[in-house]
Formats: C-alpha cells, sequence, structure tokens
C-alpha cells in the first residue's frame, strides 16, 4: 500500500567506542576519519540529505562532542542537526532509544555512522522511495556467500526484483557449502513501533550490547516488512581495511 507520508527525520548511530580502530579511536571518532577532505559522518548526512531527509538526530556520546562540533560547522542547506545521549555503551539498538522524542512522523529512517555510501548511489533515497511505495517497513539487505556463519540472515518471499517480503530474520545460520545467505545490513525506514520493542530487549538483557537482528525480527512478526537488497557501493569505515578502501576510493572518484 502506498503511503502519503514522506520520510523527512533520519537518526543517525554514531555513540560507538569504535573497537575495531583501538587504538585510534581512545582520542578521536571514527566517524570523523577523513574521506576527501571531509570527516566520514559529513558523507552520511549529504547522502541523506540528497535523498529528502530534512531532520537529523544523531546519537553521539559525551565523549564524543567532537562529531557535534564539526557537523554544526557545515551548512547543510534547509536541514536541522540535533544531537542527543547515548550514556552507557550498549549497542546500536539501546542507541536508538535516546532519540525517540526526537522522532517526527511515524517512520524514520535509521543510519550508522561507520556505513558509507556514495553519494551519487544512494542508498537513503532507495529506501526511501522503496517506503513511499510500500508503506512499510524496509530493510537494508545484501547477499553474502553461505560458506562461513552469518548473523541476521532473512528468510521471506521475492516479491520484486531485490525486493523481498521478510518471514523471519534469524540470528544465527550455520555455514553450508553451497548458496548464499540474504541478511541484513546497517540503514532502515522502520515505524516508531520498533521503540517498546527495544525497550521490552533491554529489559529483558540487563547486561551486554543489544543488536537490532533479534528486535528486528520482533517487529517483523508485527508489522509488514521487506528486504530492499542495497545496489551502488558502500564501505564500513569500521575496520582499518574498510577505511583504508573507503579512503582510495573518495580520492580517486569522489569530486569536491
Amino acid at each position: 500500500m502506498r503511503s502519503d507520508e514522506k520520510i523527512t527525520t533520519a537518526v543517525i548511530l554514531a555513540a560507538g567506542k569504535g573497537s575495531r580502530l583501538y587504538p585510534y579511536t581512545k582520542t578521536a571518532a571514527k566517524e570523523l576519519l577523513p574521506l576527501n577532505r571531509y570527516p566520514a559522518i559529513y558523507w552520511i548526512v549529504k547522502e541523506a540529505a540528497d535523498a529528502g531527509i530534512r531532520k537529523f538526530v544523531v546519537v553521539i556520546s559525551p565523549r564524543k562532542i567532537g562529531i557535534k562540533n564539526l557537523l554544526l560547522s557545515y551548512p547543510f542547506n534547509g536541514c536541522t542537526i540535533e544531537f542527543v545521549y547515548q550514556i552507557s555503551p550498549r549497542g546500536p539498538a539501546h542507541a536508538l532509544l535516546s532519540a525517540e522524542k526526537s522522532i517526527d512522523g511515524n517512520a524514520f529512517a535509521v543510519l550508522y555512522g561507520d556505513d558509507i555510501w556514495i553519494p551519487s548511489a544512494s542508498r537513503t533515497k532507495a529506501l526511501v522511495d522503496t517506503y513511499e511505495k510500500l508503506g512499510s517497513n524496509i530493510i537494508s539487505a545484501k547477499r553474502v556467500k553461505a560458506d562461513e556463519p552469518y548473523f541476521g540472515v532473512i528468510e521471506g518471499k521475492k516479491v520484486a526484483p531485490k525486493l523481498s517480503k521478510i518471514g523471519k530474520i534469524v540470528e544465527r545460520k550455520p555455514a553450508r557449502r553451497r548458496g548464499n545467505w540474504l541478511v541484513t545490513h546497517p540503514g532502515f525506514i522502520l515505524s516508531k513501533n520498533i521503540f517498546p520493542l527495544v525497550k521490552s530487549y533491554v529489559k529483558r538483557r540487563k547486561n551486554g550490547e543489544i543488536f537490532f537482528n533479534p528486535i528486528l525480527n520482533g517487529l517483523v512478526q508485527k508489522e509488514n516488512s521487506f528486504a530492499l537488497e542495497l545496489t551502488g557501493k558502500g564501505f564500513d569505515i569500521g575496520t582499518w581495511d574498510g577505511y583504508a578502501k573507503a579512503s582510495r576510493y573518495f580520492e580517486k572518484v569522489i569530486k569536491t
């Protein structure tokens, strides 16, 4: 069912400790790593703003105030940027709770601060356009080889090229010799009904980090949800290898 609601709000999760980039992230945020003269998080905001996002809620930790200082120095025309804090480092789904009171509308985008997509291959625009056609939760997905165990495997029915209606999200699948898995990837359009599910999960799990897959599976059981297979080029800059690849690509291809 087509939705009349436009997605204009995005939450950017940027409170993580960046443990995969130690020791660098003991003194600086990974989201501030440079990509062709701009910090990484600049490209996330730009890509989403070009897709029609006008309000950004950026979740940071108190020790990552540099992200706030830097983003406020850039003129993203027509956009507002609000900052909220995750005090305890308990993972991305837990961080989302900090943004609840700042969400406008019934549905919103969720982006990760270390997941970079090049502006000409807008993942956010693809998610937004698909939501506006279907009026349902949209979860980014990608294909991976099944020759190793994988988390967040999507089981469902293909309804269009690159689009599947999700039946369930399996936390972990064992390896198999052939084939591939369709797995969740950072980047979602979610209804506000995600928040009570996160709260319930946090209440049951008193310690440790809270990740999205089991909570997304709970949402899938309650509401129509679709997996959108990503096209274009993206980078996980939360690892040195991913950052190196992104840096080389941006230097060669992206013009500023």
